[in-house]
């Protein structure tokens, strides 16, 4: 056991969230799609891991697909990147791929180009731009896999909100979306799109009602923070190390439960010490943590207008009425439709996000750490 950060966490390592495990692994027992966004590192790669882990020792007969969008910019690299994921699943051999994409692709633009295939790049090429039909042809064809071959399929779309980047997100969405409507008992297939932009996933699922009635939304909650700060003191103990289990619910509440961060910290406690962990020890890993991602900090401040980093100052400060007249006044807003462009500008970078009651909150728990003691000097917290 130790503290990673650089792998999903699976087995033993797996910890909290028993209830979205449970509900995630009946969703795809039962052929459902799903829709699973939370910030980055917060534990959707462990979850789902977990859950299909947990499914192949039930001996339930599945194929797996991941499937990254993160450098997806265009229908050609969504078409080229699914449908080479899925035969890569399906097929082992330069022959087997050609046949597959023969015989279910055959009315696409998409071929399987053996010289891209032995160059290490994607199995599929196109003869022409992508269009709808071979968007449709990559999108059906796990079910007509999964029919042939009596097997369920479950395809993850990392980074999923990337489809807003491609110019064409409106025609991938609706196709995604008929596909899992017309279902078929025969062709047990279950898509689970995986975003790391929050307001991004809001906006396709909410704004523009992508997959409303054919996909269930799963939230993400925090991991408790008592359960975090058991592991942590677990593993710490293990290593001949004893914590301050107080600190290490206090660290807990000051990332938010953030696992990613948590890790990293945990991970630089154990590497700089030896015997008793106190507090001036866990203050030094929690500066050499800012520092780590300071510079990442900085250019996201860098890249803020002058009214995007007064109304983050406001919500620092402990305002939530942004349009008041007091507030904008005090922090220079100009006007409460300026307001309303900050708010969604501010969303769009990823850095708010606004729940039903309009209330924000700040996505990133330790760049708000930072934002307040260092760039504003609010206060000078520490653990």
């Amino acid at each position: 056991m130790d503290f990673n950060y650089s792998r999903p966490a699976t087995g033993k390592n797996f910890i909290g969230r028993r209830q979205e495990l449970s509900a995630l692994g009946n969703l795809l027992t039962q052929g459902e799609n799903v829709i699973l966004y939370a910030p980055p590192k917060t534990g959707k790669t462990s979850l789902v891991e977990q859950a299909l882990f947990n499914l192949r020792t039930l001996s339930r007969k599945t194929v797996s697909v991941r499937c990254s969008l993160l450098d997806v910019r265009s229908a050609s690299d969504f078409a080229l990147r699914l449908g080479s994921a899925i035969l890569a699943a399906t097929g082992s051999t330069p022959v087997e791929y050609a046949d597959l994409a023969e015989r279910h692709l055959d009315r696409s633009h998409l071929i399987f180009d053996p010289e891209r295939y032995g160059g290490g790049s994607d199995i599929l090429s196109l003869s022409w731009d992508a269009d709808e039909r071979d968007v449709r042809a990559v999108v059906e064809l796990p079910y007509a896999l999964a029919r042939e071959r009596g097997i369920q399929f479950i395809i993850v779309l990392d980074e999923f909100q990337n489809v807003l980047l491609t110019g064409s997100s409106d025609m991938i969405c609706s196709r995604l979306e008929a596909a899992f409507e017309a279902k078929d008992a025969d062709a047990p297939v279950s898509f689970i799109l995986c975003g790391s932009a929050v307001n991004a996933m809001k906006y396709l699922t909410g704004k523009r009602h992508f997959f409303h009635k054919s996909a269930v939304v799963l939230p993400l909650p925090a991991v408790d923070e008592k359960e975090i700060a058991d592991y942590m003191n677990r593993i710490f103990l293990t290593g001949g190390k004893v914590p301050d289990r107080n600190l290490l619910l206090a660290v807990c509440r000051l990332l938010r439960c953030h696992l990613g961060y948590l890790n990293q910290y945990c991970a630089i406690c154990d590497s700089a010490t030896r015997g008793y962990l106190m507090a001036p020890a866990m203050n030094a890993a929690l500066d050499a943590l800012v520092s780590l991602h300071e510079p990442h900090f900085r250019a996201r401040m860098a890249d803020l207008t002058g009214f995007q980093v007064s109304l983050l100052r406001a919500l620092l400060e402990g305002h939530d009425q942004f349009s008041s007249a007091s507030v904008i006044r005090r922090y220079a807003l100009h006007s409460s439709a300026n307001v309303c462009r900050v708010k969604d500008a501010l969303c769009k970078k990823e850095i708010l996000s606004f729940d039903e009651n309009d209330k924000a909150e700040i996505l990133d728990p330790l760049f708000e750490f930072w934002a307040r003691r260092d760039y504003f000097k609010i206060d000078n917290k520490e653990l």
